[in-house]
């Protein structure tokens, strides 16, 4: 029989790829040393013990008197958490229902095989990565005997998953990262002589050939002198091959290397050699910092850096500016914001380790301020081997032994340097401005030291006023640093207020606009004085334009805006403060009707360009307890946060709320933020509980909107986890706000369109059209064009299944019209999507997919469930074709595409369930590989 002391529908899972845990119902088992023992050896090998045998393991060759009855003890205190069965003359560990990491690893590993065979090396080498995770140390090291060479599969198993990651990096062009990860595995398998050949082949393709000839000789000399004997003839060979350059040695093209960096807003004059040697320096070293003078031209260095290194990091170069840092929260945020880091990454640590891995070139520019939260995320990166690379730029060292600084100095005195760089910036103002007196521009460039920013500040004047009058001019500024003189020269060239307007801007640590400079720095100023400032401030390069779209903003560099800064008069700094604090919790309000209008992406850019000035805003208003206005800011970024994976962030400024202390409408509009951002992390039950006390205080009050908006948070929560009481949740929201019409329309419309939406796509059609047509006619009343269309698009799907064409070209027209008008991609591909639909149905396989290919192309990759709704009509138009292939690639990877996001099997869907009964399944590629195959399939449709 069978321990029957475990709780039923308990979770259990066991590691053993490392120190021995039992997890049960998510709390660790705390197991006795022999309790420990004895569950390893029944895990060795899944099979009946016999009792002697058991004895003989747990004991050795002179086990005590008591054994059989300790044996018994040991059994019974384990069966408390696991099933051991007693057999007729030993005990069996019954593993169904039992998470082993040793299952997951086995068949990780597997299907990473496969992805290799099959030349998925994306999905091959996250798969390998994801098996060599699970192991945290020596498998059964409860054990100090014989383990039937269960060790030694598993550490081959381990050398398998890692050679299928490095075939991968090869493959795929990332020679860096697979040099870093060979030369780990070497360190700990010295004697493979795969594992030499591979690293040999990843120097001489990253163009490292003098290495690989050395590793090759390194390793001749090794085996000579610990075994006497030669490297195989396999190795030879590739000696040979790489000291003759033999191009079957080569490597296919990358593609495209994603980054932000900023574009160049002029050439790069007077430092090429500083950037060979820190491109060097950053290669061989892995974390380096670029140090020197305010002015000296530290960012555009890193520019070019991360310009040039492209190639060499195929995860991307991403730029971020600290200038608007002030903590670790907001670095860590601004930092997981660029890389696109998964969104449970809310510490440094959490955030080293999602990047550690990717060979990625981070660049942390004007790090002076955060120095030290700058060197905890660097301390985290280098805490573990990283694939990646970090370079940073700073007024001083970042402070790491393992770092590599690299002091930037002035521009040398010469005309290759500080003089071609004055000429070339003076052109740039005065095409016909010609050099004519060499020697002049020199004692210019001297008198302003070398400091790059100086002399672009001084060289805009040169056309107008000359190198002479300017050089005396010069001499009259008495300041300590030629940066400082040169701003004050800039200064003093303008009207008297221009250089008050100039060090109240300096209150931005973002890029801002005229309206929000007007509102301020205004001061009661006219706005066309202000206007008239910053046009002046621009010409003189003391302020840099930004433009996003047809909009303008204006950014200070960060040296000339510490010197402005401080600049500011100090009875000024309360009211500029007092003035920055309420501008932006005014523009919160704004934005939360922005985020529900139809120019959302420009909201949404327009948030993230002055995501530095609301968290000062933020700042603010915590120091001084305007808890109603961090939850309106809160509110208004909510958005913000979930497209960027930062809703922990929101969270973290929330904490800061005391909930207690709050009036009761406070609370509720706390509970709302709270719960929405807790449902853009997954974290159903929190969100749950936020939305249930939502609709709590609702009752409380009376308030019947606050009810309803509770109901319709838990219903959306139920309804996304497919639980029957969701629907039914959102039934009772919609019924509150249908009592409550005209002024919860938008609200009823958007109940109705969810529930419609779920009854449509998982076939309860009818229901589903009626709500949809209720929905579409309300959300047209509030003026919601993106939301119409959704409710259109869905609609035509209703009428397709229904055969009736006429109705579905209308529906799906309108959606399509309105989507346009409104510039929202995602409804764009969904109208496509059901015109296709209706043209594969009516025998049009062209026309299907030449729409599928242009909803294909508004979806990006990285939205995997709008991708999911593309693939189906092209997985139904490739079966109509009879390519099987091509519908079977397309429909594996929307089954796990849904698994993934907690959705039901797509052999639920009703236009779906014959698809996937047509199609054998196979392990399924990447996004971006079954995109591949589908494009190229419509592509050939499309021009038959």
């Amino acid at each position: 029989m069978v321990g029957g002391r475990q709780k039923s529908g308990s979770t259990r899972a066991i590691s053993l790829l490392g120190p021995l845990e039992v997890v049960v119902d998510g709390v660790r088992v705390p197991l006795s040393p022999a309790q420990r023992r004895l569950l390893t050896i029944l895990l060795v090998q899944p099979r009946e013990w016999q009792t002697e045998a058991l004895i003989e393991w747990m004991w050795g060759d002179e086990p005590p008197a008591s054994a059989r009855n300790a044996l018994q003890v040991h059994v019974s205190a384990l069966r408390r958490w696991l099933p051991i069965e007693t057999t007729g003359s030993g005990y069996r560990l019954q593993l169904e229902g039992v998470e082993l990491d040793r299952d997951v690893f086995e068949g990780r590993v597997g299907a990473a095989v496969e992805h290799q065979e099959a030349a998925r090396w994306d999905s091959a080498r996250e798969t390998a990565r994801e098996a060599r995770a699970l192991w945290r140390g020596s498998p059964y090291a409860d054990l100090d005997g014989d383990t039937h060479g269960a060790v030694t599969r598993l550490t081959e198993l381990l050398l398998q998953a890692a050679d299928v990651e490095v075939e991968a990096l090869l493959a795929t062009g990332r020679n860096a990262a697979a040099i870093v990860l060979l030369a780990e595995l070497i360190e700990e398998h010295p004697y493979r002589d795969r594992l030499r050949h591979r690293l040999m082949l990843a120097l001489y393709r990253d163009g490292r050939q003098g290495e690989a000839l050395r590793e090759f000789q390194d390793y001749r000399h090794l085996l000579g002198e610990t075994m006497g004997i030669e490297p195989g003839e396999e190795l030879k060979g590739l000696e040979e091959q790489i000291l003759l350059h033999d191009p079957g040695l080569g490597l296919a093209a990358e593609a495209k290397v994603p980054n932000n960096l900023p574009p160049s807003p002029s050439s790069f004059i007077g430092r090429e050699d500083d950037l060979r040697r820190i491109t060097k320096e950053l290669a061989e070293v892995g974390i380096a910092s670029v140090v020197g003078e305010p002015g000296v031209g530290k960012t555009r260095l890193a520019i070019e850096v991360g310009r040039a290194a492209l190639e060499d990091h195929p995860a991307g170069v991403w730029f971020v500016d600290l200038t608007g840092a002030t903590d670790i929260r907001s670095l860590t945020a601004m930092v997981s914001a660029a890389v696109s880091a998964p969104e449970g990454a809310d510490t440094l640590d959490l955030l080293a380790a999602a990047i550690r891995g990717r060979p990625l070139l981070l660049i942390l520019d004007n790090c002076e301020h955060v120095v030290e939260p700058v060197r905890s995320l660097l301390l985290a990166v280098a805490a573990e081997p990283a694939v990646c690379r970090v370079l940073s730029t700073s007024r001083r060292p970042v402070g790491l032994e393992s770092d590599s600084v690299y002091r930037l100095r002035p521009l040398a005195i010469t005309r290759d340097e500080s003089v071609a760089l004055l000429v070339d910036r003076a052109r740039s103002v005065d095409r016909t401005f010609s050099v004519s007196d060499g020697d002049a521009l020199l004692d210019l460039c001297s008198r302003l030291d070398g400091n790059p920013l100086a002399i672009e500040l001084v060289a805009r004047r040169v056309p107008v006023l000359g190198v002479v009058d300017i050089a005396r001019l010069l001499d009259q500024v008495k300041e300590d640093t030629a940066l400082d003189a040169a701003v004050e020269w800039s200064l003093n060239l303008l009207p008297p207020g221009d250089a008050d307007v100039l060090a109240r801007l300096a209150i931005f640590r973002s890029p801002f606009t005229l309206d929000r400079a007007v509102d301020v720095v205004g001061q009661g100023e006219r706005a066309m004085a202000i206007t008239g400032s910053i046009s002046r401030l621009v010409d003189g390069s003391l302020l840099r334009a930004v433009w996003a779209g047809l909009t303008a903003r204006y950014q200070m560099l960060p040296p000339i805006r510490d010197l402005m800064s401080a600049a500011i008069r100090q009875e000024e700094r309360p009211v500029l403060s007092g003035a920055h604090r309420a501008s932006f919790l005014d523009s919160a309000a704004d934005l939360v009707a922005g985020w529900q209008g139809d120019h959302q992406t420009e909201v949404l850019a327009d948030a993230g360009m002055e995501m530095a000035d609301y968290r000062a805003a933020l700042e603010g208003l915590v120091d001084c307890g305007d808890w109603a206005g961090v939850i309106g800011v809160c509110e208004a970024l909510t958005p913000y946060w979930y497209a960027n994976f930062l809703g922990w962030e929101g969270l973290v400024w929330l904490d800061e709320v005391p909930v207690g202390d709050l009036d009761v409408g406070s609370q509720a509009a706390f509970h709302r933020v709270a719960g929405y951002l807790t449902w853009a992390l997954h974290d159903y039950a929190r969100s749950d509980a936020h939305y249930l006390d939502l609709e709590a205080i609702g009752l409380e009050l009376g308030d019947r909107v606050l009810e309803a908006d509770g109901l319709r948070g838990q219903g959306l929560i139920h309804q996304k986890r497919r639980f029957k009481d969701g629907g039914a949740m959102l039934d009772r929201a919609a019924s509150i706000y249908e009592e409550l019409l005209p002024g919860t329309a938008r609200q009823l419309g958007e109940c109705l369109l969810f529930r419609g939406i779920d009854d449509a796509y998982w076939g309860q059609g009818h229901d589903g059209e009626a709500r949809l047509a209720r929905a579409a006619s309300l959300l047209e009343d509030a003026g919601h064009t993106r939301q119409v269309s959704k409710a259109e698009r869905w609609l035509a799907h209703c009428a397709w299944r229904r055969g009736d064409e006429p109705e579905a070209h209308r529906h799906a027209r309108r959606a399509e019209e309105l989507a346009v008008a409104v510039g929202d991609r995602i409804a764009l591909a969904g109208a496509m999507v059901e015109q296709a639909n209706i043209a594969i149905t009516w025998g049009e396989p062209q026309v299907a997919a030449r729409l599928i290919i242009e909803a294909l192309a508004q979806v990006p990759v990285t939205d995997e469930i709008d991708m999911a709704q593309v693939l189906i009509p092209a997985a139904r138009l490739a079966v109509r074709l009879d390519d099987h292939i091509v519908a079977g690639s397309a429909l594996d990877w929307v089954e796990s595409a849904f698994e993934r996001h907690g959705w039901r099997a797509l052999g639920e869907i009703p236009t779906a369930k014959s698809l996937r009964s047509q199609v054998p399944r196979h392990t399924p590629g990447t996004a971006e590989e079954a995109r591949g195959v589908v494009a190229a399939f419509l592509d050939s449709v499309a021009a038959t």
